[in-house]
């Protein structure tokens, strides 16, 4: 690994009444009675059918009772009117009987890990049941644990099932795996482990725990148990800052363990409260399983990268053929298994660049930030919170893991750090004179390490006797990589295309292997002397333990290939600055993966059209598009200037796009290539905003509140409107529905009008001065606009003068809104922040599951929407 120098600069109904012996439990029901409509989460009640019996064998082999810690796996999808799929949960009314000893059962979804909860209590020779809503597994059953230390026979009647897929409509339902939400006798949910008092209430905070959203959420679903009564009385749950119900949830007698589900309805403060009716003290418990949505909300699929923030893969590390890890500058991380990466994901929040990564097997490898100066480490299926150290110097630079609980690392001023896996030990200076750029640590006990710089020397350690090992480099250019695979081999590359190897006493003379400028960046040796090494234009050089090969050309990259790693000496996998990796099998190499692309990252504005092709454009001047499926790689299409940003973009159709940058230039797309438009001629050079209606009707809008029209083959001239006039105003978004009417709206709170011929004088709609900005305006058609301000609030007009406010339910701090008609508006903003507009008011703030800072948003019908963020990611509606 070198080092890198940046190029980049419901409706809640209460189950109550006393607890019966197989009796019926009323069933939830929510707002739909079928499937067919697509929607997650709605609820299909059906005529109860006994869908398990372990005394007949109804629903299982034999008819013997489920023994001491003994699971039933019971198979629900297709049975007793449920569908074959589809199905994210039942609703079932499970009893136990005939039980040897007291203990409890837990119901959950097949395929997952078993939750530490309880779905109802029982004692010795009791018949108890209770209501379940079972979330299902991907393989269509349900899995009932008998945990007593002796034998129980279980029933379970089906009465009702919910649909899988995203819960999206007011009253829809989503399954949780259960959490442990309230505990009064450890503390869980509320504050000291003392009993509830007679005529006590505990509020529980539900919104924003257990997986329940932070808002939105109508009612939870509850199975709440009473424990350790010193009395006997009733339960009641309702919702905080409502009147408490004369009603009861659960009854219960003196020292027994009773529970019930309970759909709950929440407070507006997002908390349920449990009163303890009774003249003694309980114990509460609480495990939440459920929640239905109190809006309409579009819902989102998690989001993907398609052109992020990175400057490119840093590093990889492959210990087998079957799995890779490669970092990038950008702090983000994937993982190969054989035949694909994952889709990168952040190893902090915000992600911090990594530099270099070391992998012992596909269950330990160790990541490094030179920014954060801090490590990562993965165990086979999650990496670790980063694990800081004080640096002595600038930053670290390379890692060697030679086992689980040793890595050395190398830090600036020639010392090395050791790492344990868990903690960071004190820097050691190895190198007075000089400065460390790669590592390579074979064994525990043999390292080498190469000094940057002209003439750079290696310095081996054999077990902790660090000493120099003479000179690698030929004076005239720098060490970039070594590798070791043993304490008598080595190899060492350098930025001059030179190479040398290591016999365990000396360096051979450097052998000129490369003449391409780029020069060697990264070598690796496998099992013995046999090596790949790769340099920054796209060729590869091998050793066989005697000789350097010819240069194998696999990939001409604009910035270079980074880095390789190579677990035999027939395979490795070199990463590059683009965000590309390269599979080399039996000795040939196979084309580029796009697995990380390094594009501009921050994508500023997207357009679609349809639902089958988009378009945005980030901040380096690359533009992507979108067949309805997937997206094509970043294309760089503006290089007028270094430091152009493509800041909106504007399409009519999948054959014709403009977009449009801050230094005043702009390109247009026939749906195959991009070419620049004549000079705009904005002596401001600060275009900001873009509509197209037509392609040969363009508006585009500058920093300093003056708009251009594009004609179909020039730019009119610069036309100042009467919005605020000063070098602090722009015209932050503009909407053009036709060629006679648009809406543009400033960074001063005014919207203004064109008709054709002229603009409007502006018209106020927020506080003046800056104090709310007006981001974004989408108007649908010429009678119908939304423009949105920074805090969240939208505004409305059908005739483009008189403007209505439509107050949002809370605050979001807003970037962009899109409508596809006057009854559907969807915003995004800032913190993954979302939500949708149904002709007459907003619902709450929904958040796109795996997104940043959302900036632009496009919605081609009322049931598709494209949102892309600051971090290169698309997020798209199902």
């Amino acid at each position: 690994m070198r080092r890198w120098f940046s190029r980049f600069g419901v409706v809640a109904l209460l189950v109550s009444g006393a607890v019966a012996a197989e009796a019926a439990l009323p069933v939830p029901t929510a707002a739909a009675s079928a499937s067919s409509s697509g929607s997650g989460g709605l609820f299909t009640s059906l005529s109860p059918v006994r869908v398990l019996d372990t005394r007949n064998g109804t629903g299982r082999t034999g008819t013997s009772p489920v023994p001491a810690g003994g699971t039933v796996s019971l198979a629900v999808d297709g049975h007793g009117g449920v569908p074959a799929a589809g199905v994210s949960a039942v609703v079932l009314n499970v009893t136990v009987t005939q039980p040897s000893v007291s203990g409890y059962v837990t119901v959950w979804a097949d395929g997952t890990t078993r939750p530490v909860t309880s779905n109802l209590n029982f004692g010795k020779g009791q018949t108890v049941p209770n209501l379940v809503v079972a979330p299902v597994g991907s393989d269509g059953k349900v899995n009932l644990y008998n945990a007593s230390g002796g034998t129980v026979h279980l029933i379970a009647d089906l009465s009702g099932y919910y649909t899988s897929g995203v819960a999206s409509t007011a009253g829809a339902f989503t399954s949780l795996s259960p959490v442990r939400v309230l505990d009064t006798r450890n503390g869980t949910g509320r504050t000291g482990t003392s009993p509830v008092p007679a005529g006590g209430t505990v509020s529980l905070a539900v919104d924003g725990h257990g997986g329940v959203p932070a808002a939105g959420v109508s009612a939870v679903v509850l199975n709440v148990t009473v424990t350790q009564p010193s009395v006997s009385g009733y339960v009641t749950v309702w919702a905080d800052g409502t009147t408490r119900p004369v009603t009861s949830n659960l009854n219960f007698g003196k020292g027994q363990t009773v529970p019930n589900l309970v759909v709950a309805p929440v407070g507006s403060d997002g908390k349920v409260n449990l009163y303890n009716a009774s003249g003694g003290t309980v114990h509460l418990i609480a495990d939440v399983s459920g929640y239905y949505l109190s809006t309409d909300r579009l819902p989102w699929e998690p989001a993907q990268f398609i052109d992020r923030a990175s400057q490119g893969l840093a590093a990889v590390s492959c210990p087998t053929a079957v799995f890779c890890a490669a970092v990038d500058r950008s702090g983000y991380a994937t993982l190969f298994n054989g035949s694909s990466w994952t889709p990168p994901a952040p190893l902090s929040n915000p992600p911090s660049g990594l530099t270099d990564v070391s992998c012992i097997s596909a269950q330990y490898c160790v990541a490094i930030s030179s920014i954060s100066a801090s490590a990562y480490v993965y165990n086979g299926s999650a990496w670790s919170s980063p694990i800081a150290i004080n640096l002595f110097g600038s930053g670290i630079h390379a890692i060697s893991c030679p086992s689980t609980t040793q890595c050395l690392v190398i830090e600036d001023g020639g010392r090395v750090i050791p790492f344990s896996g868990t903690s960071w030990g004190t820097p050691v200076q190895r190198d007075p004179s000089g400065s460390f750029d790669a590592i390579s640590c074979p064994t525990t006990q043999f390292c080498a390490a190469i000094e940057y710089g002209y003439g750079g020397r290696a310095f081996i350690d054999n077990g902790g006797a660090w000493t120099s090992s003479g000179v690698v480099s030929d004076g005239t250019s720098i060490p970039a990589a070594v590798s070791c695979t043993s304490a008598s081999f080595c190899a060492e590359v350098d930025n001059g295309g030179n190479a040398s190897t290591y016999d365990g006493s000396g360096w051979t003379t450097p052998v000129h292997v490369d003449n391409a400028p780029s020069g060697l960046t990264s070598v690796s040796c496998a099992p013995t002397t046999s090596c790949v090494a790769v340099d920054g234009s796209g060729n590869a050089f091998s050793f066989d333990g005697t000789h350097w090969s010819a240069a194998d050309a696999f990939e001409v990259t604009r910035l270079g290939v980074s880095d390789v790693s190579c677990s035999s000496t027939t395979f490795c996998v070199a990463v590059d600055n683009e965000g590309r990796a390269y599979l080399r099998q039996s000795g040939t190499w196979g084309s580029a993966d796009w697995i990380d692309p390094a594009g501009g990252g921050v994508i500023q504005s997207i357009s679609c059209p349809s639902a089958t092709f988009c378009a945005a454009s980030d901040v380096q001047g690359n533009v992507l598009t979108y067949d309805g499926t997937s997206w094509s790689p970043p294309n760089h299409i503006d290089s007028a200037n270094s430091s152009d940003s493509l800041v909106a973009i504007s399409c009519t159709s999948a054959t014709f796009c403009m977009s449009v940058d801050n230094n005043g230039g702009a390109l247009v797309f026939d749906g195959a290539n991009w070419t620049p438009t004549s000079s705009t001629g904005d002596p401001n050079n600060q275009l900001e905003s873009l509509s197209c209606a037509s392609p040969t009707f363009c508006i585009a809008g500058d920093g300093r509140a003056n708009v251009l029209r594009w004609d179909g083959s020039h730019w009119g001239p610069l036309i100042p409107t009467e919005a605020w006039q000063n070098n602090f105003q722009s015209i932050t978004s503009l909407s053009c529905p036709s060629t006679t009417f648009c809406v543009g709206v400033d960074i001063g709170g005014e919207a203004f009008t064109y008709n054709g011929t002229s603009w409007t004088t502006p018209v106020q709609l927020t506080f003046p001065y800056h104090q709310d900005p007006l981001v974004a305006v989408s108007c649908p058609t010429s009678s119908f606009c939304m423009a949105m301000d920074q805090g969240g609030t939208g505004y409305t007009t059908t005739n483009g003068s008189s403007w209505t406010s439509s107050v949002s339910n809370n605050y979001l701090p807003a970037t962009a809104v899109s409508c596809s008609s006057p009854t559907f508006c969807e915003a995004v903003g800032l913190n993954a922040a979302s939500m949708t507009y149904n002709g007459s008011g907003w619902s709450l703030i929904d958040t796109v599951t795996g997104a940043g800072s959302l900036t632009s948003v496009a919605c081609p019908s009322d049931a598709r929407c494209v949102a892309v963020d600051q971090i290169g990611q698309y997020s798209i509606t199902p």
